[in-house]
C-alpha cells in the first residue's frame, strides 16, 4: 500500500474539532507527520499567512511531491 503525501491546513476556528487534554485535536496527514511553523506574525498579517497555507495545500494536491526536497538531510 502506497501512501501519497497530503497537506492539511489547520482551521482558524477550532470549536468543531474534538477536544483533547490540552485543547483541540488537529487532523493528521495519512503519513502522520508533517511540519509546523511557529512564528510571530505582524498584526494584520495572520490572514495572509493562513491564505499562504491554503495555497500550499492546493499546490500539494497538484504535485504531492512538491515538498520532497525538504526530506533531504
Amino acid at each position: 500500500m502506497e501512501i501519497s503525501p497530503q497537506a492539511v491546513v489547520l482551521p482558524k476556528e477550532t470549536d468543531h474539532l474534538e477536544q483533547g487534554k490540552y485543547g483541540p485535536v488537529f487532523p493528521r496527514t495519512p503519513a502522520c507527520n508533517g511540519f509546523t511553523i511557529v512564528a510571530r506574525v505582524k498584526p494584520g498579517h495572520a490572514d495572509a499567512m493562513r491564505e499562504y497555507g491554503y495555497s500550499l495545500a492546493k499546490a500539494l494536491e497538484q504535485d504531492p511531491y512538491l515538498l520532497a526536497p525538504l526530506k533531504l538531510r
